[in-house]
């Protein structure tokens, strides 16, 4: 194959929530009498405003979906079997699982819980040029070493790669040689492209344009008068030269976190308690990868949807304590202190290595807590994340 092509791999853990599930609980896996499994969704309760959080495919042929309200769902499929499910497992399974494949590529983007993007570029004689074999074998050591479906894509650009793992789904492979990927883009709906929402596509089909072939006839300046700047992006995705930069976590430029609720919040709630525990996982993740952050940006999403966001530098910091104090403050600032709110979200940029702090930044009450994380820490790779808490406690209902 020649060297100058880009071999990009999207990789997604098929319906992980659920399949995690059946570990744990082997009667979600039972097969009946004509050889089918029970259809599960993991998700909130029925009663309240719960929607799924990933759905099996066998709840999926009764047309149950992923952010699908569950009374929803239990509409489509009476006999759906409904898990609470356990976040914090996943968050480890899935850590170990992007360890694992570090020990067969060493460029990995995670872009959640689920599903990333590898960068095999380079890797042609590695794997003799025969990345369908190489993916198989990623696959079966998944399979062997954690009992879990992954499937995989591969293609020129990110895009196109997660669409092909779209396609191989579940637990397939999918590659879409170089020099082939206008064709392949150009035969699907155009509902199959990453971007394209329902208003974009109620507008493209009032134009007549109901396949991506369709719209790889026009020119981009048509695409840009039709939808905007989005235009101009959309022309180069369907014509197959779209991203295809895979950035390691160490490289990222920020990180966060959210949450939407099953219920809106009232304004009488706690509200850090509810991001302490999104704070200290991105802490955590920080300090994983030898991280600063020199910006704290807070999201609050109100009970009619909208938004409102603030950020404020500070020095560079990595501590729990010291964004919680940040986030407290920012949210009374922000808070209108009157509307329920339905999602909260905290995030870290504008990162540095934690190398480049100096070091009269720190007094030795400073030294103390960073050696206090670093034991916080090393219970948290023996034991899960949730082995341990620093900061303020959610309280149970």
């Amino acid at each position: 194959m020649p060297e100058h092509n880009k071999y990009i791999a999207h990789f997604d853990l098929d319906s992980f929530f659920v399949s995690v599930e059946r570990l744990y609980n082997p009667e979600l896996a039972r097969r009946d009498e004509n050889g089918e499994m029970p259809p599960v969704v993991v998700g909130g309760s029925a009663d309240t405003r719960g929607v799924v959080a990933s759905a099996s495919y066998e709840a999926r042929k009764y047309g149950v979906r992923s952010a699908m309200p569950v009374k929803t769902a239990i509409r489509l499929c009476p006999h759906l079997v409904i898990v609470k499910g356990r976040h914090g497992v996943y968050s480890e399974i899935s850590s170990k699982i992007v360890k694992r494949l570090h020990d067969f590529v060493p460029v990995i983007e995670q872009t959640s819980i689920d599903e990333g993007y590898m960068d095999l570029t380079g890797c042609e004689k590695l794997f003799n040029n025969d990345f369908y074999s190489a993916l198989l074998k990623f696959q079966s050591h998944i399979d062997d070493e954690f009992h879990l479906p992954i499937s995989f894509g591969l293609g020129s650009t990110r895009v196109i790669a997660k669409i092909a793992s779209g396609k191989a789904k579940p637990k397939g492979i999918r590659i879409v040689e170089p020099g082939s990927e206008e064709n392949f883009l150009g035969s699907l709906d155009i509902r199959e492209i990453p971007g394209i929402g329902p208003k974009t596509t109620d507008k493209l089909t009032q134009y007549g344009y109901r396949k991506v072939s369709q719209l790889q006839e026009l020119t981009e300046k048509h695409l840009e008068q039709s939808l905007g700047k989005y235009g101009r992006d959309l022309y180069k995705i369907i014509h197959g030269n779209s991203s295809s930069q895979v950035l390691p976590e160490s490289e990222r430029k920020s990180i966060s976190s959210e949450e939407t609720f099953a219920e809106d919040l009232s304004p009488e709630s706690d509200f850090i308690s509810h991001f302490s525990p999104h704070i200290e996982e991105i802490c955590y993740r920080l300090r994983n990868i030898g991280k600063k952050a020199r910006t704290v940006t807070i999201k609050i999403r109100y009970k009619d949807f909208s938004t409102r966001t603030r950020s404020v530098s500070i020095l560079p910091a990595n501590d729990d304590k010291i964004v919680n104090r940040t986030v407290k403050k920012l949210f009374t600032e922000l808070y209108d202190k009157k509307t329920p709110v339905r999602l909260i979200g905290v995030g870290l940029s504008n990162l540095s290595d934690t190398t480049e702090a100096t070091a009269d930044l720190f007094t030795s009450h400073d030294t103390k807590r960073e050696t206090i994380l670093q034991s916080v820490d090393q219970i948290r790779k023996k034991f899960g994340i949730n082995a341990i808490t620093v900061g303020p406690v959610r309280k149970k209902k």
